[in-house]
């Protein structure tokens, strides 16, 4: 899964998240956080993102309610779309499921094409494919141009 802050302290925010959203399942790594630009959206500060790989009992759209209660409890917003926010949990991949419902759609639509997503993915799952056979590192290899860099 993907998270992401650019409010208040956006890397105490992620890693603080991450922790709580590991309390869902067991196993988890977390990526180290990166400094992404916003992509699309109003002006705003840049995002720290990072990535959590786990694994958990839950279904799929259990786990996206789950994750939604937390992004609540950080005090999200969705007033803005793709505007600011204090955390956003994004469900990327749920093994090899592909869904599409109304609260769900997996993979995530929107990570084959962004970097901040991808990096530290290939960080911790270098070997993982998309359900469709895709290689994550290709798909990396694809967003090559965009800017990301570790938070420091």
């Amino acid at each position: 899964m993907g998270l992401g802050s650019n409010l208040g302290d956006p890397a105490a925010t992620v890693v603080t998240a991450a922790a709580q959203v590991a309390t869902l399942g067991f196993g988890s790594r977390l990526s180290p956080l990166y400094r992404t630009e916003p992509q699309g959206g109003p002006a705003q500060s840049a995002f720290c993102n990072a990535v959590l790989v786990f694994e958990t009992s839950w279904t799929a759209t259990g786990l996206m309610v789950a994750l939604q209660r937390i992004e609540q409890r950080f005090g999200r917003s969705r007033r803005i779309h793709w505007g600011p926010r204090t955390l956003d949990l994004d469900l990327l991949l749920f093994g090899d499921y592909v869904i599409k419902n109304a609260l769900l759609t997996l993979p995530h639509p929107r990570m084959r094409d962004r970097r901040f997503v991808l990096e530290p993915l290939s960080e911790l799952a270098p070997d993982l494919s998309m359900p469709d056979g895709q290689p994550i590192l290709r798909l990396l290899e694809k967003t090559r141009h965009q800017k990301v860099e570790r938070w420091t």
